[in-house]
């Protein structure tokens, strides 16, 4: 569940900033066709970045590198609290349902109306001009188009009929059935995000200036046109478009008054990419091992250690396994008898399981000069069970043979990953 709130969420985040700029970026007149692009670029972006996931190194922890250990969750403990355990998986289950439930709705839906679709279609007559074709059914109460087919009513008259074909056949030539699909397929996934709507709706708006503003600079009357819009609207698929045009008519004949059109200019499309980088930076790149980040205090303590490096003919505390003679010992073994004693030591936290908490702790350590092991620290974290578990155990560690350096023991410090994993 934590998964698919997290995309709800960062799909929310994505969506209502790209709206934001949107509406900044066409306070002024600007073309239709830089719309649409970034409506779609939008869509896309809403519904893709927040699945993105690449792992981001922001530095490389100093010392010895061990082999992770995976701590797998092979049953739930019920142990601490199992009305709390039952509630949690109850409540993971029921928003899983719920989710594919009103997904499977939306498919449904869009099956339906494809359904009604094909079936006027069989159901007419069919003429055929080239590029398009008009299929002519006392059925179609709305003229409107899909793919290359114009759909409009037997009786229409034949003044009428031009100009419904103009513009059908610009939404044809431009290809906006495709973004119908697009958008209403998404809806499918993104039933959730309210800006999803918004888009639809900038959409086929713009899908309907184009239209007409084709239809007018073809020479059409606009006199005759609007007269035409008030009598029976029409526009994109009513099945698909959830009718939205006769809220558009008021909205199309101002648009109508002025068909100049202004291409993006350097802050427009400089403001939309920018925001998409910055998007696609922060959602997808924040998700390194657990969604964490190395902090502060780790980089510092990394950089003290690498400093100590440098230092490390005179003062012999910390030193590399490059520069380590006789590598440190544990129980008469080596790193990997150390990792087998942990891996068998570690328990994966109830609650954690409980809540589907998981992800990779690295941790970082010294062996000094004793053999004893210090400064057990979490340099990069998933949550604060699993990386106190993870220090809880290594803490606990027997002392090991120390490194030798020239004759010398030395302190040497170790990088351990520890995976929590549920099955």
């Amino acid at each position: 569940m934590n998964a698919l709130i997290s995309y709800f969420i960062e799909s929310l985040f994505c969506g209502a900033l790209l709206y934001i700029i949107f509406r900044l970026i066409t306070l002024k007149e600007i073309s239709y066709a830089f719309q649409r692009v970034y409506i779609l670029l939008s869509l896309i972006a809403i519904s893709l970045f927040p699945l993105i996931s690449i792992p981001v190194e922001l530095s490389s922890p100093f010392g010895i590198n061990l082999n992770p250990i995976v701590v797998n969750a092979d049953s739930p403990v019920l142990s601490l609290s199992g009305s709390t355990f039952f509630t949690i998986k109850m409540l993971d289950s029921l928003v899983w349902y719920l989710y594919i439930s009103i997904s499977a709705l939306y498919l449904i839906f869009i099956i339906v109306h494809l359904t009604k679709i094909a079936t006027i279609y069989l159901d007419s007559v069919r003429v055929g001009f080239g590029k398009y074709t008009i299929v002519s059914s006392k059925r179609v109460e709305i003229p409107f188009s899909f793919m290359n087919n114009i759909f409009i009513n037997n009786t229409t008259e034949e003044l009428d009929r031009e100009y419904i074909v103009k513009h059908e056949f610009s939404h044809i030539f431009r290809n906006h059935s495709a973004d119908i699909l697009f958008v209403n397929f998404i809806s499918i996934f993104l039933w959730f995000n309210p800006i999803i709507y918004l888009f639809k709706k900038l959409l086929i708006e713009t899908h309907e200036f184009q239209a007409d503003r084709d239809v007018l600079k073809s020479g059409g009357s606009i006199n005759l046109y609007r007269n035409l819009l008030l009598n029976s609207q029409f526009g994109a698929s009513p099945y698909l478009s959830s009718s939205l045009n006769k809220s558009l008519t008021l909205k199309r004949f101002k648009k109508m008054e002025n068909l100049e059109q202004k291409r993006a200019g350097f802050f427009a499309v400089s403001a939309s990419l920018l925001t998409l980088t910055l998007l696609f930076t922060f959602v997808a790149f924040n998700k390194a091992d657990g969604n964490s980040i190395v902090s502060k205090d780790s980089q510092m303590n990394i950089l003290t250690n690498q400093s100590n490096i440098e230092l490390s003919d005179t003062t012999k505390k910390e030193l590399p396994f490059m520069m380590v003679e006789v590598k440190p010992a544990f129980m008469g073994g080596d790193e990997n008898t150390f990792t087998r004693w942990v891996a068998e030591r570690l328990v994966y936290p109830a609650e954690a399981r409980a809540s589907k908490i998981q992800g990779r702790v690295i941790l970082q350590f010294r062996i000094d000069e004793k053999g004893v092991v210090k400064d057990v620290k979490v340099i990069r974290g998933v949550n604060k069970l699993l990386d106190e578990e993870a220090v809880r155990v290594v803490s606990l560690s027997p002392h090991w043979t120390p490194g030798m350096h020239k004759g010398e023991s030395v302190s040497v410090v170790y990088v351990f990953p520890v995976i929590f994993q549920l099955k």
